[in-house]
C-alpha cells in the first residue's frame, strides 16, 4: 500500500511562458511573425508621415494660388473700371474706381498719371501690398497704363523693384527735358 505524501509546502512549478511575451522568441515562426508587425508598423507609419506630408505642402501651395489669383482677379476689375473712365474721359482716372472687394491699392500722384499719359512706356498706375507667399516669391498685383491701355499683372518683388526703379529715373529724365522746353509765349 502507498502511502500518500502531503507536504505543508506548497509545490513551486514554473508557468509556461507565453509566446508572444517571450524575451528569447527562439520559435522561429514567431520570430519571422514578429519582424513581419514590426516594418508593417514602421512602414504604415513612413507611408502615413509622407502622405500627410504632401498634402500639407499641396495645400500651402493651393493657398499661394488662391491669393496670388485673388488678387489678380481684384487688380483685372480694376483694371477694367479704369480703362471705362478711361475710354469715356480721355484721361486717367483721379482716384481709383470702386471694384468691389476688401483689397486696395496705392493709386498713382497727379504726376504719376501725367507722366502715364505722356510716354509710350508701360507705367506702374497702381501697386497692391505686398502679399507674402509661403512656396512662392512674394509679389504684388499692379495695374499698368501703357498707349492708352490699362492691364493687370503679377509682379514678384524682385520684378517690381526693378520696373519701379526704372519708372523712377524715366520719370527724372521726363521731367529734366520737360523743364527744359522753353515755353513758347507768342
Amino acid at each position: 500500500m502507498a502511502i500518500a505524501h502531503f507536504s505543508s509546502e506548497p509545490s513551486v512549478t514554473a508557468a509556461r511562458p507565453s509566446p508572444y511575451f517571450s524575451a528569447g522568441l527562439t520559435d522561429p515562426i514567431l520570430a519571422t511573425r514578429a519582424r513581419a508587425r514590426r516594418r508593417w508598423a514602421a512602414r504604415t507609419t513612413v507611408v502615413l508621415s509622407l502622405t500627410g506630408i504632401l498634402l500639407v505642402l499641396t495645400v500651402v501651395w493651393r493657398r499661394d494660388t488662391d491669393t496670388r489669383n485673388s488678387w489678380l482677379r481684384f487688380a483685372h476689375r480694376s483694371a477694367v473700371a479704369v480703362q471705362a473712365q478711361l475710354d469715356q474721359t480721355g484721361l486717367l482716372p483721379a482716384d481709383l474706381p470702386p471694384a468691389g472687394g476688401s483689397y486696395s491699392f496705392h493709386y498713382a500722384s497727379y504726376y504719376d498719371r501725367f507722366y502715364a499719359q505722356r510716354v509710350s512706356r508701360p507705367v506702374l498706375i497702381a501697386i497692391s501690398p505686398v502679399v507674402p507667399l509661403t512656396f512662392r516669391s512674394d509679389g504684388r498685383s499692379v495695374l499698368i497704363y501703357e498707349n492708352g491701355k490699362v492691364r493687370a499683372a503679377w509682379m514678384t518683388i524682385a520684378e517690381f523693384n526693378a520696373a519701379y526703379i526704372s519708372q523712377l529715373a524715366d520719370q527724372d529724365r521726363f521731367e529734366q527735358e520737360r523743364l527744359a522746353e522753353v515755353p513758347y509765349i507768342p
